[in-house]
């Protein structure tokens, strides 16, 4: 049971197996690649430091395969969280229009939901609707559109897998 368990759950090659995962997911980013590693080493440390954390609380996580499920998302997240540092990203973003470069900044620095953003956007004090939150979303999505249209016409896009979402 966690947090008992841990050091059992974690093993010997946890660290570098998600380190890993995350650096090819990261590379598969043209504009990414160079700073991949440095990215998936810096998220794959937060994430164990909130790994850290939870240990203060008995049954987390209840078994083994749903931690590590968990650290990979969480790593994943942090790495997203971490792409305004690259900056040919920062660069490429300024090209964008301010409505969509700011979407974007909240989508992946402040990891923002989509009913977050269609409540700040919609400045009301009552919690947005689902109509308002789709729209939010669609926006975002828009504006990571646009942004990989930026990446592709600088040759920085592979298809599909252009910029993590």
């Amino acid at each position: 049971m966690w947090p008992e368990d841990y050091h059992d759950w974690r093993g010997e090659g946890l660290f570098h197996a998600v380190f890993a995962s995350v650096w090819r997911w990261l590379a598969r980013s043209p504009v990414l690649a160079s700073d991949a590693p440095h990215l998936a080493y810096t998220a794959t440390e937060c994430a164990f430091d909130l790994v850290q954390e939870r240990r203060e609380y008995p049954g987390w996580f209840v078994n083994a395969n749903l931690f590590r499920r968990w650290l990979e998302e969480t790593v994943r997240r942090e790495a997203r969280r971490l792409l305004l540092q690259v900056e040919q990203v920062r660069l490429l973003l300024g090209e964008l229009h301010d409505v969509a470069r700011q979407l974007l900044y909240w989508h992946y620095a402040d990891q923002l939901t989509a009913e977050q953003i269609a409540a700040i956007v919609s400045g009301s004090s009552e919690k947005p609707g689902p109509l308002e939150v789709e729209r939010a979303g669609e926006m975002v999505r828009r504006a990571y559109d646009q942004f990989c249209t930026v990446l592709q016409a600088r040759e920085l896009g592979r298809g599909r897998w252009t910029f993590p979402w």
